[in-house]
């Protein structure tokens, strides 16, 4: 975990990212929160392996900030261990797809987030990753939407669902 704080909006959290990038986009945000460090260089990873610019969507919520993203109240965004992102760049539902479509034939990004444990959701217009503390790993499960049909499953999602934690 890494304590961002409003003071520091300028400071580099990773090669391409700043603490005001990463910091809570939640109205009544606190001056200083945690966030896992495991999230930034996850996001930085990708943002290397696919070479294009990336916005910050959600990071830690606040209760209210959750119930205003219309979050899960389990969510992992209220303990500083989640993300979503969007490619800036116009072809960023392209891109997201693309990158889902690589997931399922275990390319490098593939196997650089499951080597750091980490879930990965693809909905539409952007990636959910999170990091649940203490917990373990189970086995990617793979459902499709109308989207496209991406991998196995036995359920019909509205998002990707790759590699949960259990």
């Amino acid at each position: 975990m890494i304590t961002l704080r409003k003071t520091d909006f300028k400071d580099k959290v990773t090669e391409n990212f700043t603490v005001k990038e990463w910091f809570s986009k939640s109205a009544d945000a606190p001056d200083s929160h945690l966030l896992d460090y495991d999230l930034c260089e996850a996001v930085q990873v990708i943002r290397d392996m696919y070479n294009t610019p990336i916005r910050i969507n959600s990071t830690l919520r606040t209760l209210k900030g959750n119930q205003d993203a219309g979050g899960s109240p389990q969510s992992n965004h209220l303990t500083g261990h989640a993300v979503d992102f969007s490619f800036i760049s116009e072809s960023n539902e392209d891109i997201i797809a693309f990158m889902a479509n690589q997931w399922t034939l275990k390319g490098m990004c593939y196997q650089e987030l499951r080597g750091m444990r980490a879930s990965v959701i693809f909905y539409p217009t952007f990636i959910h990753i999170d990091f649940q503390e203490g917990r373990g790993f189970k086995p990617q499960s793979i459902f499709t939407d109308e989207f496209g049909t991406y991998g196995f499953g036995n359920s019909v999602k509205k998002k990707y669902f790759f590699g949960r934690t259990t």
